[in-house]
């Protein structure tokens, strides 16, 4: 069966990304899991301590295709997959900035480990948006199991919805992205945030993990990428 989804996942990564990022996300996953073994003696990611309250799963990756969706919303999403809890917390802490003074909007949120990472890092306020209503459902499942049991889960609300349709509030605000789109959705995303930001003045950071379309950032003169750490390009709101 591993054998069977790693084949999956190799035909899902070409035939959205084409040979141009077919190697380098290749080389980036070796060099990831060359690392992780060396570490952890294993290839599989280590279960996050989100995973470790009871009633909660965010580990199983997810394809759309396993929930029905076809065509271009099949297309232009990408599978849901959990990101590794340190990597997360890695470049949370390298933000020069206060946390707490700052909302976070995770975009194609899944079944909300990032979400529940960043209610630990002691964000403002937390806002998942995910198209998938199976996914939107598991995260209600995971958040209802989580309260109580882990801090903060009272400030995260979870919206049900098209990212690209989603307009960010005009507070300082991170951006949290784990290669949730293809370019099509992501070209939009991009658009929607920029004309919010011609609205405020307010700082925003963007933290795009796994970022097969950085680009598209690189591309907007409002943004100026910041630094790239654990497999996620930051960029930040030009002063």
């Amino acid at each position: 069966m591993k054998l069977r989804a790693t084949i999956k996942r190799v035909r899902n990564i070409w035939r959205r990304h084409g040979w141009r990022m077919f190697g380098p996300l290749v080389l980036h996953n070796l060099r990831y899991y060359t690392k992780h073994w060396m570490r952890h003696g294993s290839l599989g990611m280590p279960r996050s301590s989100v995973d470790q309250i009871p009633g909660v799963e965010t580990q199983r990756a997810v394809y759309l295709s396993e929930l029905g969706y076809t065509g271009t919303v099949g297309e232009s999403a990408e599978p849901y997959q959990p990101i590794d809890e340190a990597q997360f917390r890695s470049v949370m802490e390298a933000l020069p900035i206060s946390l707490a003074d700052y909302a976070f909007v995770d975009l194609g949120s899944g079944k909300g480990r990032a979400l529940l990472l960043a209610a630990q890092a002691g964000f403002q306020t937390i806002t998942g948006v995910e198209f998938s209503g199976e996914l939107h459902q598991a995260a209600q499942k995971n958040l209802a199991a989580a309260r109580g049991q882990w801090p903060n889960v009272d400030r995260i609300k979870l919206l049900c919805g098209d990212a690209a349709q989603y307009r960010p509030p005009p507070v300082p605000v991170v951006c949290y992205l784990y290669n949730p789109f293809g370019a099509s959705v992501m070209r939009q995303v991009v658009d929607m945030w920029v004309r919010a930001m011609s609205t405020h003045s307010q700082d925003v950071w963007v933290v795009y993990s796994n970022p097969t379309q950085s680009e598209l950032f690189m591309s907007e003169p409002i943004f100026e990428h910041q630094f790239t750490k654990a497999g996620s390009a930051v960029f930040r709101r030009r002063a």
